[in-house]
């Protein structure tokens, strides 16, 4: 909070942030002296913060440092409310799933009180903890790079202590291997006016310092990292189910850092109520979003209750899109509500749905609500798919409530299905609740069945099943036609 207050020179703005960071400021090479370049001094600063790790580079001309390091990403921040009077601010934080992040959530929660900084923390700003640092930094994405906001916070609110379980904090090297490779600028104006003038739209690296070595062994990776980190960040604001969170990232991603198929897929496989919502932000951000075949596949198989109004929005997005067999076999075994309006739509979209054997094999394993209706569906575009013994296995073999009702829908659109012995007995020994109500059906559709050898007696036990259920396989009467 003290880098933008007003000093005589360079020089105490770096010992003003050093009595803050450093719990000895008589460290050797940390002592004030005017003599040593203020460069230099920032540099020394650094470097001790982040116990020596890292590559820090500073410039005569320049108020800034550039610091390349390794990291591990903690999460982000989902909501900021300041509070002005105590010059403090309340953060709520959305922490990755990861063992790192679990050490300072379970040591100081989701909710932190924390001192204001110069340059106010906002939604969506990054939280991580960067290598030989025992405190959590937060950085903002800025193009290709990150910028440092604060390079050390500790929550102040009473009952979590004060630094975290350095026990597990020595545990965490191993368990990410390696740690993200990140560049980070940290800038420190000479003076407030200075920084009512300094630009606040990000740039890129190279327009910061243009003396800046790019050339680095490690830039490739780091652009890699960067990509990653970005992307982790995207997909976790839209599993949270927050459009204006999600909004606010994609703003803070700017064109320098493209929509990736990864985040594509996280956003089409939304299952919030706000996912539809969600799916019309990104929708409108970019034009050449990739929509490729995974993509579609994965909205194909969302089943939440927005499941369809998804796959709307994204054929409306992109009119050229080619429906696929695996695509449709993932609709085919979408368990959820409204899976068949999802393959209603498809066959809307796009004329000569590839409806083969497989993707009736896959509705046939449906589990769902909607599995006899998907079936129907699928049987009245391809009126001439045998009904096979290994498709009715398939069904027999379907542990869901509404299998005995995929089983009624194969018989009902094939009048004439060769049923044999393996078909009787597969039906017969399978779990359906309807199972020996089917098997009568089937050897009364087909009485030349029991006249054949050896199958008068399977008729019998047959007769002999229902008997022990209750039933009489002479008196049923099928509900169905």
């Amino acid at each position: 909070m003290y880098r933008y207050h007003m000093a005589s020179t360079s020089h105490d703005k770096v010992y003003a942030l050093l009595g803050l960071a450093a719990d000895d400021p008589n460290t050797p090479g940390l002592k004030p002296d005017y003599n040593v370049p203020w460069y230099d001094v920032f540099s020394n600063t650094i470097q001790y913060i982040l116990s020596g790790e890292g590559i820090v580079e500073t410039y005569p001309e320049k108020d800034i440092a550039i610091i390349q390091t390794k990291c591990w990403i903690l999460g982000c921040i989902g909501s900021v409310e300041d509070i002005y009077e105590s010059n403090r601010q309340k953060l709520n934080i959305l922490f990755n799933d990861t063992p790192e992040s679990s050490v300072f959530q379970n040591e100081w929660g989701r909710r932190w009180m924390i001192q204001a900084s110069a340059e106010p923390i906002q939604s969506c700003d990054i939280l991580c903890l960067l290598r030989g640092n025992s405190n959590p930094c937060i950085i903002r994405l800025s193009k290709d790079h990150f910028t440092i906001i604060n390079i050390a916070i500790t929550p102040q609110q009473p009952g979590y202590n004060d630094n975290p379980d350095t026990e597990s904090l020595r545990e965490m090297d191993p368990r990410q291997n390696p740690p993200y490779d990140i560049t980070l600028i940290w800038a420190i104006p000479v003076s407030d006016t200075e920084n009512e003038v300094r630009p606040r739209d990000p740039m890129e690296l190279i327009q910061i310092a243009p003396q800046y070595q790019k050339e680095r062994p490690d830039t490739e990776k780091g652009s890699t990292d960067l990509r990653v980190i970005v992307d982790g960040i995207a997909v976790q604001l839209a599993d949270q189910g927050e459009p204006d969170l999600f909004k606010g990232w994609l703003t803070q991603m700017g064109t320098a850092v493209p929509v990736s198929e990864q985040v594509v897929k996280a956003v089409v496989g939304n299952t919030t109520p706000d996912g539809p919502q969600i799916v019309k932000v990104l929708l409108q951000y970019q034009d050449n979003l990739p929509v490729t075949e995974e993509v579609v596949k994965v909205a194909a198989g969302n089943e939440g209750y927005c499941g369809d109004e998804i796959m709307r929005l994204l054929l409306k997005y992109r009119h050229s899109l080619h429906i696929s067999e695996e695509v449709v076999k993932v609709v085919a075994m979408n368990k959820g509500p409204y899976a068949h309006y999802i393959m209603e739509r498809l066959f809307k979209y796009q004329k000569n749905i590839p409806v083969t054997e497989e993707v009736i094999k896959a509705a046939a394993g449906n589990r769902g609500v909607r599995g006899p209706e998907l079936m129907e569906i699928l049987l009245n575009h391809r009126h001439s798919l045998p009904v096979t013994e290994e498709l009715v296995r398939i069904v027999a073999g379907n542990e869901g409530l509404y299998a005995k009702d995929i089983m009624w829908v194969l018989f009902k659109h094939q009048d004439d299905i060769l049923i044999n012995e393996e078909m009787v007995t597969t039906v017969e020994q399978s779990e359906l609740p309807e199972r020996y109500e089917i098997v009568k059906w089937m050897l009364f559709k087909h009485q030349e069945m029991i006249r054949k050898p050896g199958w008068k007696e399977k008729f019998q036990n047959t007769a002999r099943k229902f008997r022990q259920e209750g039933l009489s396989i002479m008196s049923t009467k099928h509900h169905r036609k």
